[in-house]
């Protein structure tokens, strides 16, 4: 070989590797070129662009998220029904006043319409547990769970709440009163409070609390506690409204204080609105 002759070519050798400037933008360049290729070619081998991937997810979520917003909108139904109670039950009795002003007749006073000591609601089931929101209210409760105590006598008589609620027990007579409760859905001793004052008990139970006055004897009334929020005290001439209820078979109880709870079996569809007619209590135990 002569002097003016190129040397061959050769292999280049990690020595050579080692010696180049990687600061230098074109060392950079070939560099970044060399890493990316396997996954350029790991790419095209799968037919599609890497860059789609999150795309594809992102759309995929949005989809899912509008099919289920689609889906909460037609999945509850309606329940219409009519509450019709027996001759016995729809008896009002009348009561007297323990306690009146000095020389005057304790005038006669009558209960509450008797449909107000009707509650009907669905069996807990986990569909109806999983709703949250207040779908329903009964229309004695008013806006605030609260029981007054007015002309000796526990007004509603008959209160549903949802598990978690505060109920209100005010004295609106001129006279001390005691709140107490020895039920196993909830037992308390609010003791003696005179007028104008109010106390308070959260009931953290399923169940139907009866609650009494150590003072007056004749003195009762009973909270229902259930753990969803379908459930509805009847107007006066009888009808209710249960909505929004999820789509599925449930029980339609029908509770009042004098009958054990009977059930009423019914399907609720989406989209639609399901009328029954219920008779408190079954036809053969009216006398």
């Amino acid at each position: 070989m002569g002097p003016n002759d190129a040397p061959p070519a050769r292999a280049p050798r990690w020595s050579d590797v080692r010696g180049v400037r990687w600061f230098e933008p074109a060392a950079m360049a070939l560099l970044l070129a060399a890493v990316a290729a396997p996954a350029e070619g790991a790419a095209r081998s799968a037919g599609r662009p890497s860059h789609r991937v999150m795309e594809t997810a992102h759309d995929a979520s949005a989809h899912d998220a509008s099919a289920h917003r689609a889906s909460a909108r037609v999945e509850t139904g309606r329940i219409e029904g009519v509450a019709i109670l027996s001759k016995r039950l729809a008896k009002s009795r009348l009561r007297m006043r323990v306690y009146d002003e000095p020389g005057a007749a304790a005038p006669p006073t009558s209960e509450l319409p008797p449909m107000r000591n009707v509650v009907m609601y669905l069996k807990s089931t986990a569909a109806l547990r999983a709703v949250r929101a207040p779908a329903v209210r009964a229309p004695a409760v008013g806006v605030a769970p609260v029981i007054h105590q007015r002309e000796e006598r526990f007004d509603p008589h008959v209160l549903p709440i949802q598990v978690g609620a505060s109920v209100q027990f005010p004295n609106d007579d001129p006279i001390f009163h005691n709140v107490f409760s020895l039920s196993r859905a909830a037992t308390f001793d609010l003791g003696r409070f005179p007028a104008g004052v109010s106390k308070s008990v959260a009931f953290t139970s399923p169940g139907v609390a009866t609650v009494f006055c150590h003072i007056h004897a004749d003195m009762s009334a009973f909270v229902v506690v259930l753990d969803h929020p379908f459930f509805v005290v009847p107007e006066l001439d009888g009808t209710f409204v249960l909505d929004g209820v999820p789509d599925g078979d449930y029980e339609l109880m029908a509770w009042h204080e004098r009958v054990r709870p009977f059930s009423t079996r019914i399907r609720v569809e989406a989209g639609k609105t399901v009328r029954v007619r219920v008779l408190v209590p079954l036809p053969d135990s009216d006398p």
